[in-house]
């Protein structure tokens, strides 16, 4: 079980035992609302637009309550619980669409989405985490030493290499499965390391 199934069982129970009537953290939702809108989100593409494009919002908003109005609260959790349907783009994506939901919620709240400054993460050998972590479904692209924008594209290229079992970069270059395995796991044997690039 994935941590998006594991974090959707655990919702749903959470809200099967408090019912349909309780507030969330979720602005004004009630429990009903999240539920129908999770709903929405997952089963009615055509809604979908409407949670971040505001010139679509109200048609989003009636949907959802026209769903909330619609199902019992029983059918609404137990498509919750089922997953995205298999046409949904929601199904491919729901190992991490799901992981963090707090951005949803701030986008949401419409939160100011210019980057003041971020964390500055860094590693003993100051070479990036790239690879799966003992958390299925987790992998990692970060720890650039504070060379995470010039370093993204070729290590995203390089998580994708890694995910899917297909390296893509030339054999000269830097590759997920070189003879030492990939360079970037997360198990690796780490010595300290003076500040470069790569």
């Amino acid at each position: 079980m994935s941590i998006a199934q594991r974090e959707r069982a655990a919702l749903v129970t959470t809200m099967r035992g408090v019912g349909p009537d309780q507030p969330t953290l979720c602005g004004k939702w009630t429990t009903r609302e999240l539920a129908a809108h999770l709903v929405v989100r997952e089963r009615r593409l055509d809604a979908g637009p409407g949670i971040l494009i505001p010139a679509f919002a109200d048609y989003t908003e009636r949907v959802t309550q026209q769903v909330a109005a619609e199902h019992d609260w029983n059918v609404l959790l137990d498509k919750i619980a089922s997953g995205p349907p298999l046409l949904s783009p929601f199904k491919l994506l729901d190992a991490v669409a799901n992981v963090a939901p707090f951005w949803a919620d701030v986008w949401e709240r419409g939160a100011n989405w210019i980057l003041q400054a971020g964390q500055y993460e860094y590693t003993p050998d100051h070479r990036p985490f790239i690879g799966p972590t003992p958390i299925d479904g987790l992998w990692l692209n970060g720890g650039w030493s504070g060379h995470g924008v010039m370093g993204s594209g070729g290590g995203s290229r390089l998580l994708i290499d890694a995910i899917t079992g297909r390296p893509t970069g030339p054999d000269w270059g830097l590759r997920t499965d070189g003879p030492e395995g990939n360079p970037f796991r997360l198990d690796r044997p780490f010595s300290t390391e003076s500040h470069d690039v790569l």
